[in-house]
């Protein structure tokens, strides 16, 4: 049996922002999880991923969620615009800085709807069209500032891809070059699209580490 492509999106995002690289795997069987941001049920894949080989793609939070929330392992893992932590810390920096999620969550709390298009422009992503569930995207903030899947990382680097935007205003290039300095240096690529929205600006080459990644089982 084949390998499962397990793709996770990002903070106020919705399993919507696949459908491109979807298109780029059409002989693969790919799934996705639903943080349920906007709406819909939160979905975990649930059965179909017992028993399988899976690539792990993640976008942004996706990846950090992957690494430390999962409750099913991976075989690889594919990060898109994506780290292993968010925030500033000890060893772990160039990141973001705490005010500025803090900032960020305060903005939340007062009007959800200005906040999500506030990071949305910044991102480089289109506005959201569906009514955000407050109380998910809120918990999606408390992963940012608190979960750190560097261990978990460490002990998947042989297997790990990493994708990053060179102009990404969100995670930084910079971010992510430290963020990932431990891979093998073929396994780090940078796109040079602008925006923090890789899988929508550039689905073909966000492709690219998933099928690095097959080759690799």
């Amino acid at each position: 049996m084949s390998p499962l492509v397990v793709l996770v999106h990002g903070w106020s995002f919705d399993p919507r922002m696949w459908a491109g690289v979807v298109a780029h795997l059409p002989d693969l069987e790919c799934v996705t999880i639903d943080f349920g941001y906007f709406g819909s049920r939160p979905s975990r894949a649930g059965p179909l991923l017992q028993d399988r080989r899976i690539i792990a793609v993640g976008h942004s939070l996706g990846v950090l969620w992957l690494l430390t929330q999962a409750e099913f392992d991976f075989q690889a893992l594919v990060s898109i615009n994506g780290f292993p932590r968010f925030l500033e810390a000890t060893g772990f920096t160039p990141a973001v800085r705490p005010g500025a999620l803090a900032l960020l969550r305060r903005q939340f709390l007062r009007d959800p709807l200005q906040a999500l298009a506030r990071f949305r422009a910044e991102a480089g992503a289109p506005p959201i069209d569906a009514a955000p569930h407050r109380e998910r995207l809120l918990q999606g903030l408390d992963w940012l500032a608190e979960l750190d899947g560097r261990a978990r990382l460490a002990q998947k680097l042989e297997r790990t891809w990493a994708l990053a935007g060179a102009h990404d205003a969100v995670v930084p290039l910079a971010m992510s070059r430290q963020a990932f300095r431990a891979l093998p240096a073929q396994h780090f690529m940078v796109d040079e699209r602008p925006g923090h929205v890789l899988p929508l600006t550039d689905p073909a080459r966000c492709a690219e580490p998933v099928r690095r990644a097959l080759q690799s089982l």
